[in-house]
């Protein structure tokens, strides 16, 4: 089972079509199922795709409706809007409901896995940009606690663009008992030449042990023929997972390294697991 995440950039200045994205995917990264973030849901679009999205957008005062959308071609998936926790029925409710998306993903009727898309947007407690998920992404982690402690946390993968560095999503995913998928398997790649994260918490208790991040959001300006990349190296989009599915993971690749000229398609660069089915 292969499980991806993608920011589509279609919040601002899209570089390519919802059409022409979807068909990149189906072609290049071959998942089962999707966790695209920055993305829509356009009139028209190929419909061997089954979406699951909320279509007023993350901010639903604005005309531009994107948000998390999950999609599939390959397997069946049924929207969670409620779980059971002990002797309780609760709903899941968001403080932005466009931003998160959660669905069981079957496989011959039974539930394989609980797949969450998450995209932290980029606003403070009142509610003005701050160009980071550093609130929306404890908040909506602590709104997800209900279906952490329901039986769907002991599978159950979190994937989406957190807009924060490795390190400070560290500790949240320590609260929660989760892990990064990309941390868990950083010994399988080589260090990520120039990547902030590293630089950034060098001689902290946030630092990796060994630094095998991915390049999957070019911040900065574009890296052009002959000329060295001059913004900042970062990953900000993951795939996270309870422990007890990490354990069925064999292969965690993407950033910009695993897909070449991905930057002509957006700012953002894939993050791809698989998991044994």
């Amino acid at each position: 089972m292969r499980v991806a995440t993608w920011n589509l950039k279609q919040a601002v200045a899209p570089r390519k079509s919802v059409p022409e994205l979807l068909d990149w995917a189906d072609a290049e990264i071959q998942a089962d199922v999707y966790a695209f973030t920055e993305a829509k849901v356009t009139p028209g679009v190929d419909s061997r795709w089954r979406y699951q999205w909320n279509p007023e957008g993350i901010y639903p005062d604005k005309a531009n409706k994107w948000g998390t959308v999950i999609a599939t071609r390959s397997v069946e998936f049924r929207e969670v809007t409620e779980v059971r926790t002990r002797l309780k029925t609760r709903r899941l409710e968001f403080e932005w409901p466009a931003a998160v998306q959660v669905s069981d993903v079957l496989r011959n009727g039974e539930r394989w896995a609980t797949v969450v898309g998450l995209y932290a947007v980029t606003r403070d407690r009142r509610g003005e940009n701050n160009g980071s998920g550093e609130y929306s992404f404890p908040r909506l982690m602590s709104q997800l606690e209900t279906l952490l402690e329901s039986d769907r946390g002991q599978r159950l993968i979190l994937a989406g663009d957190f807009n924060l560095w490795p390190g400070h999503v560290s500790g949240v995913l320590k609260k929660y008992g989760l892990v990064d998928l990309i941390e868990a398997t950083a010994s399988s790649r080589k260090p990520l030449e120039g990547c902030h994260d590293c630089k950034y918490f060098a001689g902290t208790r946030r630092q990796s042990p060994k630094c095998g991040h991915l390049f999957t959001h070019r911040n900065g300006m574009k890296p052009r023929p002959g000329k060295k990349f001059g913004g900042m190296i970062q990953q900000i989009d993951f795939v996270i997972a309870s422990p007890k599915l990490a354990k069925d993971v064999q292969r965690v690749y993407g950033g910009e390294s695993a897909f070449p000229g991905i930057w002509e398609l957006s700012d953002h660069a894939p993050v791809v697991v698989d998991f044994k089915d």
